[in-house]
């Protein structure tokens, strides 16, 4: 994502696309696929995903790599019209 700019309201307030994401909760009456907490987590620079730990201290074996997990996890999404 780049990076956030700062919109003011009609009294100079900065305002973000945070304040407007109840309105859309709002308008839609359902909840919403993303919250507020989710786009603050998603926004992380540094995610690693990796199985190592689990592999060293379980024995644990993933069924496939990541990359393929979330390319399917996407395409699955896609197809159920979430994305």
């Amino acid at each position: 994502m780049g990076s956030v700019q700062a919109v003011t309201n009609y009294q100079g307030q900065v305002i973000s696309y945070y304040d407007f994401m109840p309105l859309g909760e709002e308008v839609a009456r359902t909840p919403p696929l993303i919250t507020r907490d989710k786009l603050l987590e998603i926004r992380q620079p540094c995610w690693v995903v990796s199985a190592d730990r689990a592999k060293r201290l379980t024995g644990f074996e993933p069924l496939m790599p990541a990359e393929t997990a979330l390319a399917e996890t996407a395409a699955w999404y896609k197809s159920a019209g979430w994305l």
